[in-house]
């Protein structure tokens, strides 16, 4: 299910997971991604990593907020399972990642971390 990816031009694997998971979930590059983060950052006044700005980048691209419930303990593996269909930005603790269809696209293997929440980009007609 964890698919490696990391589109940052120099490979770094810290501090950017924001940027690396609205890249894939968005469909584009690093650099782009980090562009729409610095604006809605500084619109906000928040750093760029906040929940709160990439949020609203998503929510401004066809996402919709959604709560995982995971009673028995969930994991991000398990969330895959459950979601084999669909676009997802799942917020872990300290973490964000992109799920694409049953997969995990991430720079590590953060499979076994809990969901929190996530946003979904809506299905069109």
């Amino acid at each position: 299910m964890w698919k490696y990816y990391n589109p940052n031009p120099k490979q770094k694997n810290t501090g950017d997971c924001a940027v690396r998971a609205l890249s894939k979930a968005l469909g584009i590059d690093w650099g782009r991604a980090k562009l729409y983060l610095d604006a809605y950052s500084m619109d906000e006044a928040e750093v760029e990593t906040s929940d709160l700005v990439w949020g609203r980048v998503l929510s401004e691209h066809g996402f919709t907020m959604q709560s995982v419930f995971c009673n028995d303990g969930c994991t991000l593996e398990g969330f895959c399972q459950r979601n084999p269909k669909g676009v997802f930005v799942v917020k872990l603790p300290n973490h964000v990642v992109c799920v694409i269809d049953g997969c995990y696209y991430d720079s590590w293997d953060s499979g076994n971390e809990a969901p929190i929440y996530c946003w979904r980009k809506k299905i069109e007609n």
